[in-house]
């Protein structure tokens, strides 16, 4: 019964890729549109509004035409694991306990923590990538309608692999990590590791990897032969998984 008025604005400058992030915390303000002002929608009985992923909404109620009560039901539709991206983070995992290169330990302790694996650092170079690439926020046909249809799999799984292969550095790694300062939404969470822990109990670490003053060039250096190792066996590991 009743109405809503939506008010929608596009997703702030900062989230190139939102359905890579977390949605925006609910304090963020609506950002001005070009012509200076936000979008408003009025939802009536039996309406529905579709708000493209990462854009802010507000619903305001408006009772000045009925005093009726205003009800509604807001369905958030996540496709964040149908994306490349995820494709890839889950190719990581598969591969974490399978592949020496991405096995490996490498340098970079913090306190109790368990050591990092190269397979870490292939989760955030993802990540990084992820957020230049827009190939790789593209839906992936994975599952059994990709196999009725005999997509190929294995010669696109490879073809994205051959990608991050090709981009592997600190810097796309440190790119992953800047683009959530280093904590993990639910996608990374999901695709596992030792990043957890780590984050945990050194919350600002991830600043070493800084291509700036602040970060640690002897770390850099450390990192740089795993990471590409890793990154190498990706293509490789995909030809066997798909």
């Amino acid at each position: 019964d009743g109405k809503v008025v939506w008010r929608l604005s596009p997703p702030p400058p900062e989230h190139l890729h939102p359905s890579l992030l977390a949605p925006p915390p609910g304090d963020v303000g609506l950002q001005p549109l070009a012509e200076g002002s936000d979008i408003p929608y009025i939802v009536r009985n039996g309406d529905s509004l579709y708000v493209p992923s990462g854009w802010l909404s507000f619903p305001t109620t408006n009772t000045s035409f009925t005093e009726r009560q205003t009800t509604y039901l807001t369905v958030h539709l996540d496709t964040t694991f149908a994306t490349w991206e995820a494709a890839m983070h889950a190719l990581v995992a598969f591969l974490s306990s399978r592949s020496e290169p991405l096995q490996q330990q490498v340098d970079w302790r913090c306190g109790a923590s368990p050591p990092l694996h190269a397979s870490d650092l292939l989760h955030w170079l993802v990540r990084g990538i992820a957020m230049d690439a827009k190939r790789m926020s593209d839906r992936a046909p994975l599952g059994v309608p990709a196999r009725y249809v005999q997509y190929p799999i294995r010669d696109a799984l490879q073809e994205r692999a051959g990608e991050v292969a090709k981009l592997a550095s600190v810097d796309a790694v440190f790119r992953g990590l800047e683009a959530s300062r280093g904590r993990q939404d639910r996608l990374m969470k999901e695709a596992g590791g030792s990043w957890s822990e780590f984050q945990t109990n050194c919350p600002d670490d991830w600043v070493k990897l800084s291509p700036t003053a602040q970060g640690d060039p002897n770390l850099r250096r450390l990192l740089a032969p795993p990471l590409q190792a890793a990154a190498h066996s990706l293509r490789e590991g995909a030809g066997h998984h798909a």
